[in-house]
This record gives C-alpha cells, structure tokens and sequence, in this order.
C-alpha cells in the first residue's frame, strides 16, 4: 500500500519552484538556537475571542456530538512577516467535554502529518478521548488549509525553504501553546503532552527536547531524521529533484544536509516525561531502521509496532494510537484518564 500512496503522491511534485530562499535555509542549519526565544501564547486573551464551531468539516456530527469545538486564533510571531495575512493567522481548534478548560485534567497537543490540512483527521482520532476526560488541541500548520498563501493551490509546497519553514514555525507555535498553557494561573501542574504522526510525530519530538518540563510525548511512524523520508522513503517519488537540479548539482546532498541540520536539534525530553513510539512494522516511507534510531536516541522511550505500513497506521490504527496516548500520560502524575 505505500508504494502505491507513494506513486500516487508522485502525481503532484513538491519542490517545483527550487529552493527558494537559501540564504534563510543557511541561516536555520546553522542557528544553534534555531528553536530557542518562543514567546508564549496569551491564553487567557485567546481563549476569550474564541470562536464556537458547530462541527468540523468532513467529520460526522456524532463523532463531535456533546463535545466543545472552539477555533483558536492568534497572531503568530514565528512565521515571517514576508508571507501573507492567512499565513501569519495561527489557528487551533481547542476540544473539551466542558465549556472550560480544567486545570486538572490532561490536555494534548496534536501535529499535523505531511499535507494534511484541517482538523478532520485528528478530532476523530481525538474525539473518543476527550469524551473520556483528555482536552485537546489541534494545531493547523501555515501553508495548510485555512492557513494557505493566496493562491496556493494544494498543500504540496513550490520550495524547499516554504517546507522548513512551515516545520520550523509549527515546532514555535506548539511551543508557545504548551508555554502559554503553563503560564495559565493554576495551570502550573496540568498535565501536558504531544501526539502527531509522520512528519508531526518528529515535529512533537523536536518540541519536546526543547520545552524542559515533562511531558506525555505520542511519536506515530516517526524516525531520527526526516533525511531518508524525503531522499529514499516513497515520498522521495514526489519531490521534484529535476527543478532541485536545475539550481544546485549538489541538489541531493545538500537538501539531506538540510534535514541532517533539523534532526541535530532532536534533544531527549525532559527528565519525567512518559514517551509511547508507535510504528509499522513494513513502513515504506519512514524506515524502521529510522525508529530505531529514534528509540536509542531516547532510551526511556518504549516502542510498540504493528502490523503493516505507513498508510495502514493513519488510516487502520486509531485504537493503537489512542492506547499509546492513554498509556503516555499514565505516566504522568495526574495524567491518567
């Protein structure tokens, strides 16, 4: 099954425009502190503009039937002024079983997968878990869905450096969701943690080394570097090395540098978190090879593989992926629900 996703992905090429700004690629491979400086989200102020949604596109009313739905919005500082309005609006859709957020119960924080717009797939994983006491939140990346430059026409991104930057700006907005959550009075020991599969399992990674403060961490089809993914794995059929090419005939190895420079900020979390890797035992886009280096990199981390590939954990897989994150905050004090 994922070498046929991968032949149909390869339909629309991502890359198609180059890479883009390179000065600002360099600047991030180089950067040190490339995650560092995020400026909390105003909750409390956030939480008042909140818009009430009735339902979310594509998801059956059941699904969502006795639960809060309200659409978060803020002005992100971690995408650059260069890009347009929509871009710059960060968006999450916030799930409760009460009207209010409750100090004591768990809360998640769930990434998006690699051109997954909207908040359909990840409210119904979510949605029988916040029913049983977990709160949710349910970032939408800049490029993604609401969040598109004018114009864009798929959540396949034209360059290199609109990729990384996307990565990189939803790593700080995450951040400043989980900051702002604890700078909430009486939110000091609400218990926090992070789900995303694919390209957002290694996104709550980067996220969780760098926060300092423990968490549950859910990693779903996640590897050390996203180098292979794009260089080796079925998406690699998707991106459009001819137009990489054209501009650098190092195209292949310095777009790998590029990932290899990201996965240098891969820190192990916080001393107390609890982190459940789940994975498919026959990937074709990450590796196994990949999650296991994943997992000596993080050695208190345990992994659970199931049977099938890539595409089998995103669309067969909910229930293994809802017990890795009931079992994740488990481990928690106080996070168990």
């Amino acid at each position: 099954m994922d070498r046929a996703t991968g032949r149909l992905l390869a339909r629309t090429k991502m890359f198609d425009g180059g890479f883009g700004d390179i000065a600002a690629l360099e600047r991030m491979r180089e950067d040190p502190a490339l995650f560092g400086g995020t400026t909390p989200v105003a909750l409390v102020e956030t939480l008042g503009r909140a818009r009430s949604l009735r339902g979310v596109p594509t998801v059956r009313p059941r699904v969502t039937a006795g639960l809060w739905l309200r659409e978060l919005r803020w002005d992100s500082l971690a995408v650059d002024a260069r890009f347009e309005a929509p871009v710059r609006e960060a968006r999450a859709l916030l799930m409760t079983r009460g009207e209010s957020l409750d100090p004591t119960r768990p809360l998640c924080i769930a990434m998006a997968a690699s051109g997954e717009e909207g908040y359909a797939r990840r409210v119904k994983v979510l949605a029988p878990l916040v029913r049983d006491g977990l709160e949710a939140l349910v970032l939408e990346n800049p490029f993604y869905g609401a969040r598109r430059r004018p114009g864009q026409v798929s959540a396949r991104l034209p360059t290199v450096f609109e990729q990384f930057h996307m990565n990189h700006a939803s790593v700080l907005e995450t951040l400043g969701l989980l900051r702002g959550l604890r700078a909430v009075p009486g939110f000091e020991h609400k218990p926090l943690g992070l789900l995303g599969y694919s390209m957002g399992g290694f996104m709550v990674c980067l996220v969780a080394g760098v926060f300092g403060a423990p968490l549950a961490v859910v990693p779903v089809a996640a590897g050390r570097s996203p180098r292979s993914v794009y260089l080796d794995g079925a998406l690699s059929w998707a991106v459009d090395f001819e137009a990489l090419e054209r501009e650098r005939n190092d195209a292949r190895a310095y777009l790998a540098g590029l990932f290899e420079a990201t996965a240098r900020h891969l820190h192990a979390p916080a001393p107390g978190s609890s982190v459940v890797m789940a994975a498919a035992e026959r990937d074709g886009f990450v590796f196994p090879h990949e999650t296991n280096q994943l997992l000596r990199h993080w050695p208190t981390a345990s992994l659970r593989r199931y049977r099938g590939g890539h595409t089998h954990v995103f669309t067969a897989f909910d229930g293994h992926v809802r017990r890795a994150l009931r079992d994740a905050f488990a481990g928690l004090p106080g996070g168990a629900f």
